[in-house]
């Protein structure tokens, strides 16, 4: 926690004994993402943005809308208060956007440097953004509507870990490529995807079919459409895989997507089925169905014909949150919530049945846990939840190793089994900013998991794990 204060405060002297050097030498530097100057806002009055996911969903659609193409996220904290950096190429729009945020102040315009961004921003990029910029130019995104654009441009942004190919070992030739990915996808689908890291399962979906496989239409397919319930973290990217794969066999199959209780998966299959096909009929299943019944012939030859018959995502379970989040009306409340974050819940209107985390198994903060001993872990809230979802988050080489699949013991403990390494540090959340199916029972489990109570991290030395609390922050 000291090194990164003494980073903050470097940082803030760096920016601001750089603004008189950038405006007065124009060095003409144009980031990766293409864009030339550095927009810097804080928190206005006595607003104190401690939690940040929600404060930069708050700014996020006034951003982008003013051609602000990326956000940066997370770099300075000065007296509790975050400060948002934006590169953009017309400072002066997004300095009246960002005055449409009563929430926010701003504060100054820099031209970008070499010298700034390499030292200051690219170290924190972890998106790759020349290929946000390639996908923008490619003709099937001039297609989409403006609410599918704004997907794409959070998707891409989110998952660019997983979609860019340059994250992948390309070291071998295709065929060997071919061969291990066709078997990573012969095996069981990972129990949890882990946030924000790149799994061997995500590059297999995605390798295949940047590489226009010919052998990866059955496996994608089979993920994306599997007729059962399961996590559906591979179900969305598998429907996004056969979008860039451009076999027109996958048309009929993706048409029922658009109607899953899953939201990414929903909005990938708009997106696939845009790119395959050259239309646009949003969201309509009934519309894609009936073009795709006069159009079969155009598409390819052979291809499977498209069956009107509805598909039970639900699978007949009698799990509350899925009949929830079956139903047209919540899929559509839940689509306008995340295209405009003002209609979202806030902390203020969760009430007291916002779910908070009473208990730990290990606890937190504990220094005496048997890493041996310990199998599980488990979560206790103060609310009963709702039993038909989870989010335990995080990845990489600090997530805990699974050995099944997490599980409700009651109402209100979820379990999720693990083997612990002695000497190891470990850290994972409860929900994350953008996985939250921790939620209460109330409403059909739409309240979100309070984020002051959403972290857990182990320390282990070597012959126990300890657990602290990460700041809020």
């Amino acid at each position: 926690m000291i090194l990164r204060n003494m980073f903050v405060l470097l940082f803030a002297v760096c920016l601001a004994t750089t603004e008189h050097e950038a405006s007065a030498s124009e060095t003409g530097f144009v980031s990766p993402h293409g864009l030339t100057h550095l927009v810097v806002c804080g928190p206005a009055g006595d607003f104190v943005p401690k939690n940040f996911p929600a404060y930069y969903d708050l700014c996020n659609k006034p951003f982008v809308d003013s051609g602000a193409r990326w956000m940066f996220a997370k770099i300075q904290n000065v007296d509790g208060k975050n400060l948002l950096l934006s590169l953009t190429n017309d400072p002066e729009k997004l300095r009246k956007a960002i005055e449409t945020l009563p929430q926010l102040e701003y504060l100054r315009t820099e031209r970008l440097t070499k010298e700034m961004y390499e030292e200051h921003i690219k170290p924190w990029d972890r998106t790759p953004p020349p290929r946000l910029l390639e996908v923008e130019k490619s003709d099937w995104y001039g297609k989409l509507n403006e609410k599918q654009k704004k997907y794409v441009q959070w998707d891409e942004k989110q998952f660019a870990h997983v979609y860019d190919p340059k994250n992948y070992d390309v070291a071998e030739g295709r065929e060997v490529l071919e061969k291990r990915w066709l078997e990573e996808l012969d095996k069981p689908e990972p129990l949890l995807r882990q946030y924000k890291t790149l799994s061997k399962y995500d590059e297999a979906i995605f390798g295949l079919a940047t590489i226009k496989s010919g052998k990866a239409l059955k496996p994608l397919l089979k993920i994306a459409t599997e007729r059962v319930v399961k996590d559906n973290a591979y179900r969305h990217t598998a429907t996004k895989a056969l979008g860039i794969l451009g076999d027109p066999a996958a048309v009929p199959e993706l048409i029922p997507l658009l109607y899953h209780f899953n939201f990414n998966t929903r909005w990938d299959a708009q997106i696939s089925l845009v790119r395959l096909t050259g239309q646009n009929f949003g969201g309509d299943p009934v519309v894609w169905g009936v073009w795709y019944a006069d159009n079969q012939g155009k598409l390819g030859k052979d291809l499977p014909k498209f069956d009107p018959v509805p598909v039970d995502w639900s699978c007949g379970s009698d799990d509350q949150e899925i009949k929830w989040y079956s139903d047209p009306a919540v899929q559509e409340e839940i689509d306008n919530q995340f295209f405009d974050p003002s209609l979202r819940e806030t902390k203020e209107t969760f009430g007291q049945d916002t779910p908070v985390v009473v208990k730990m198994e290990p606890a937190n903060g504990a220094t005496d846990v048997d890493a041996a001993a310990v199998k599980e872990l488990r979560v206790t809230f103060d609310v009963d939840m709702n039993t038909g979802g989870f989010s335990w988050c995080g990845g990489g080489e600090t997530f805990p190793k699974t050995t099944d699949k997490p599980k409700w013991i009651d109402k209100r403990t979820c379990v999720l089994p693990v083997e612990l390494e002695p000497g190891k540090s470990y850290f994972l959340g409860i929900n994350a900013p953008s996985i939250k199916s921790f939620k209460s029972a109330v409403r059909g489990g739409r309240q979100s998991l309070d984020r002051k109570r959403a972290g857990i991290s182990y320390n282990s030395d070597r012959n126990s794990t300890s657990v602290d609390r990460p700041n809020p922050t």
